[in-house]
């Protein structure tokens, strides 16, 4: 079986979003091991208001403290993402390294659907992401956190 590609990636995500308003089900967006640098920062940043809708959760894995307090400081800045208290930030060192392929990633993923089934209730989806997994538009068409 062939790997897919980036680009095919980026249209199934395409797909599966513009499917989502029909679905009308809460998501958990997990973007573990997403920062790994500091410039990745800015790219989150533009995940999370292009995705963002008050209905899902969202847990980003960020590369160290310091990028933490950084997205943290946004995330507190953002009306509705403040407003619905459904993002959450997580550095690298709560998660372990988290390599793009192998056990790592399995094991970061899981550890973050354990921890966020007991700190969100209620969502029937879950999506894992990278900064490069840039949707075209939110999950109803709308971006509520511009």
């Amino acid at each position: 079986m062939r790997k897919p590609t980036p680009a095919h990636r980026r249209r199934w995500t395409r797909a599966l979003l513009l499917a989502l308003p029909l679905l009308s089900l809460p998501i958990l967006y997990a973007a573990l091991g997403a920062a790994r640098s500091p410039r990745d920062g800015p790219r989150i940043r533009r995940l999370l208001r292009a995705l963002y809708h008050p209905w899902n959760c969202y847990l980003v894995g960020v590369a160290g403290e310091d990028e933490r307090a950084d997205l943290e400081a946004f995330v507190r800045g953002q009306e509705a993402l403040r407003r619905y208290g459904n993002v959450r930030v997580a550095a690298a060192a709560e998660w372990g390294a988290v390599s793009p392929r192998g056990p790592t990633e399995l094991a970061a993923t899981l550890h973050a659907a354990s921890v966020l089934l007991r700190e969100f209730e209620g969502w029937s989806w879950f999506i894992n992401l990278s900064a490069s997994d840039y949707p075209l538009m939110p999950q109803d068409g709308k971006n509520s956190a511009r």
